[in-house]
């Protein structure tokens, strides 16, 4: 029998990856990290540090090497720049809330067997009763926006820095959560006046960062929700970021034309998303960012599809830019 015409390098990858992210956490909640912030020490010093068995610890930090969080020199291991900013505890873009979430860090072939065959389209599934009944209290608000934060504020700082805004006089962040987006931008833009609209308790919540980043006197909240409630108007953009990938495409479409009746002539709806390319094959993470979304009602969208979207709505033109990381930046102007 001959060997296979391609290697098998690529189900190795596949089988391998179910490691990656449990290895994370577990360095995180063992206190690698946060041993390694000082300084540098050896596969020893760690294991007499936090307790840790020698084979044990050696498996982690090789991994975590190979990963991109350690490297070493002279036998002793220190973290890489991006452990640094975004699994440090004290980091501004500590990411451990979002990637140790029960259903997001932790998917499972039962739990995703169960959201192939349904629509999430029923009165008590879990983002119809937080997100469009506004069933949320304080503390799932709170909880909300701590994951959501690390996982938006890197991105808002590259929207930030990558699009230019100095034209918007007044933006209304839609479902803005934490506000990181509108922080961001503020932060960027002096002259630029933001409003974080949300359902009420994730707008009080949101008052917090806004407070965080010294942004009162530039971004505001306003306690709605944006399915049920009038949308505010007086605002020459509409920013929706990780939003439209959460709903079907009636509720889609009803947010669209939302921002579209709430702007001027000449304003524009901005949606910042990891975009799938035309063709819905890839790339990789957009499409792996969609499976996720399996658990709501939504998928992540193509530019096409978010062109047909806007013109139904009534937008004269579009254009899309690529901004951070993976994240794209779609624009759509009202006549």
């Amino acid at each position: 029998m001959e060997i296979p015409s391609t290697d098998d390098r690529a189900i190795w990858d596949l089988w391998l990856s179910q490691y990656q992210l449990p290895v994370v956490l577990a360095a995180e909640q063992l206190g690698v990290f946060e041993c390694l912030r000082q300084g540098p020490a050896t596969l020893d010093e760690l294991c007499d540090r936090l307790g840790l068995l020698r084979r044990s610890a050696a498996a982690l930090t090789a991994t975590l090497a190979a990963a991109g969080f350690l490297v070493q020199h002279d036998s002793a291991f220190q973290l890489t720049q991006t452990a640094r900013l975004y699994l440090l505890r004290d980091s501004e873009f500590y990411w451990i809330p979002m990637l140790g979430a029960a259903g997001y860090g932790h998917m499972t072939t039962e739990a995703l067997m169960r959201n192939l065959r349904t629509e999430n389209l029923g009165e008590d599934d879990r983002v119809t009763v937080r997100w469009e009944r506004g069933e949320m209290s304080p503390q799932e608000a709170h909880a909300a926006n701590e994951r959501f934060h690390s996982h938006s504020f890197p991105s808002a700082l590259g929207l930030a820095r990558s699009h230019d805004f100095s034209d918007v006089r007044r933006l209304l962040e839609v479902a803005g959560g934490s506000g990181c987006y509108s922080i961001a931008l503020a932060l960027q833009n002096p002259k630029l006046r933001c409003t974080v609209a949300d359902l009420p308790p994730v707008a009080a919540d949101a008052r917090t960062y806004i407070a965080k980043y010294q942004c009162e006197d530039r971004v505001d909240t306003h306690a709605f929700n944006m399915f049920d409630d009038a949308w505010p108007t007086g605002y020459d953009a509409v920013l929706m970021t990780n939003i439209l990938h959460d709903w079907d495409p009636r509720r889609r479409s009803e947010l669209a034309a939302s921002a579209f009746s709430a702007l001027p002539s000449g304003g524009r709806m901005f949606i910042h998303e990891i975009l799938l390319n035309d063709a819905q094959d890839g790339p990789l993470p957009a499409a792996l960012f969609s499976v996720m979304m399996l658990s709501t009602r939504g998928k992540q969208l193509s530019f096409l599809e978010l062109e047909e979207l806007a013109r139904e709505a009534g937008f004269a033109t579009v254009e899309v830019q690529h901004t951070y990381g993976y994240y794209s930046l779609f624009t759509a102007t009202k006549r």
